[in-house]
């Protein structure tokens, strides 16, 4: 924006429009569709997940808490199946099966 500013002021506001249009699209269509894939994510949770990280700790937290959120349902299955009501693990693979399909 501030080198827009050197051609002129309606220069630096397009610039800053369409940076800013850029950056929405990417990081509500593009990122959560690419992280979805790859670790196997809804697109909310993947929106979410960066969300609250980027709230927790800034760009490194967004970037930094996806493999959490992806590692959840090992943790879930591993550590907290006694902690948890007696089906819970179950109901959530037959959940995650099915959106697979």
């Amino acid at each position: 924006m501030a080198m827009g500013l050197t051609i002129s002021s309606s220069t630096a506001f397009l610039v800053f429009v369409l940076y800013g249009a850029y950056h929405l699209f990417e990081n509500y269509f593009i990122v959560p569709k690419v992280y979805g894939k790859k670790l196997e994510l809804s697109t909310l949770v993947v929106l979410l997940a960066i969300m609250a990280g980027g709230l927790v700790a800034g760009i490194p937290g967004a970037i930094a808490i996806l493999p959490f959120a992806a590692a959840y349902p090992a943790i879930e299955r591993i550590f907290l199946t006694d902690k948890l009501e007696p089906d819970t693990v179950r109901k959530h693979e037959q959940m995650n099966n099915g959106a697979q399909k």
